[in-house]
């Protein structure tokens, strides 16, 4: 007696016969497509693959559970095929498992052989990586990697994941719709710079009545924790003297001609990316100096530019502020920031006075002898002696006598 197990294929050559259902050898009615009480057919087509004719007749199944038409004798010309309508009655969600023994007649292949019939409660199953491996990792920062689950079943599957600490899943459970992919994210915040391997358990289907392959599936996690280390490329940032200019007449200040602003660099020379802050260590005066970016994330072995801002508001001042450079996993720099502000420096200067023979006072203008109601003018000069335009203004003592 040959079984049909062993395939079509030694059925062809054995008997010149092929039993085929519709998803391959035999009749499968597959998990998730059928329901106790319902009633269901499918076609076993057989087909004579010799060059004779061959007759043979089935013998119904042992169980109640499937049926066939009446068993009568089966005459197949070479290629010829006849369909066998093979009905399907469940009474409860459980495994059915049947065959069909088909007899050839005459010949000098006569005997028989086995077609399986079969029923299969659903599959529940799901893919999930082999293994996750964070790489390097900032200590005492959360690192996230996201990754799917995905359903190859035929029934919705409930997933539950158990991992120890300082790893972690979100959601750590749910429920993956079939033909769907759940995505899971993976977060690990490394206490210190170490090596971090675990297994994360997954639970599958939990509560469920279906086929479970794999019922509990394990996968691998790895991270190793390193500590940042961030530079700054100066340590002082010195604007030097700036001159300060009322504009517009209000009060404005402006640098004309000055350089306000100054960039330096924060270099990360570490593995692992560098979160960053910038704060000013004085609270107890208004702030001239400003920086930006004052926060970010330095990649690995790079670096970022940062721009230093100087803005005074009235001349003769020296500003210092203290800034601190802070990363995530404690490792602080000290940027010292100054400068300067001054006023425009401007002479006066006046012709010498001929009658003066040299004995003339420099900052003074002498009108000598003026008739009443004649004017008479002087000649004064004013020497900007600073890189930027200086507004002025005449102050007049005496009122409607002199004017400028």
């Amino acid at each position: 007696m040959l079984n049909s197990f062993q395939g079509a294929k030694a059925l062809s050559q054995v008997f010149g016969i092929d039993c085929t259902g519709p998803f391959g050898d035999g009749i499968v009615f597959k998990g998730g497509e059928w329901a106790p009480g319902g009633e269901y057919v499918q076609r076993l087509r057989v087909k004579n693959v010799s060059s004779k004719l061959k007759k043979l007749k089935y013998r119904l199944p042992t169980t109640k559970y499937f049926s066939l038409a009446y068993p009568e004798v089966i005459t197949l010309s070479p290629g010829t095929m006849q369909e066998v309508d093979v009905v399907f009655r469940p009474v409860s969600s459980e495994v059915y498992d049947d065959v069909i023994l088909f007899k050839v007649l005459d010949g000098p292949n006569a005997g028989g052989f086995n077609v399986p019939v079969r029923a299969l409660l659903p599959t529940l199953q799901v893919g999930i990586p082999v293994g996750l491996d964070f790489g390097y990792c900032q200590a005492d920062d959360v690192s996230e990697l996201v990754f799917f689950v995905q359903n190859t079943g035929e029934v919705p599957a409930p997933i539950q994941w158990t991992i120890p600490p300082p790893f972690t899943m979100s959601p750590s459970e749910g429920v993956v719709a079939v033909g769907e992919s759940k995505a899971v994210t993976c977060s690990i915040k490394p206490t210190d710079a170490s090596v971090f391997v675990s297994q994360a358990a997954l639970r599958v289907g939990q509560g469920v009545n279906a086929i479970k392959p794999k019922p509990i599936m394990d996968m691998k996690v790895s991270a190793v924790g390193k500590y940042c280390y961030v530079v700054p490329s100066e340590d002082e940032i010195d604007f030097g003297d700036q001159t300060i200019v009322t504009v517009g007449g209000g009060a404005g200040s402006d640098a004309r001609g000055g350089n306000l602003r100054k960039d330096f660099t924060l270099r990360n020379q570490s593995v692992v990316p560098a979160a960053f802050s910038i704060r000013r260590l004085e609270g107890d005066r208004e702030a001239v100096f400003s920086v930006h970016p004052c926060d970010g994330v330095i990649p690995p072995e790079d670096e970022v530019v940062v721009t230093a801002t100087y803005s005074p508001v009235s001349a003769g001042t020296f500003s210092r502020d203290h800034y601190e450079v802070v990363t995530v996993g404690g490792n602080k720099v000290a940027v010292g920031i100054q400068g300067r502000a001054i006023g425009c420096s401007v002479r006066l200067e006046k012709k010498e006075d001929p009658f003066a023979r040299g004995c003339g006072v420099p900052d003074s203008v002498n009108f000598r002898e003026v008739k009443v109601g004649v004017t008479t003018t002087r000649v004064i000069n004013l020497y900007n002696e600073s890189s930027t335009p200086c507004r002025y203004c005449f102050v007049i003592q005496v009122p409607r006598r002199f004017l400028r």
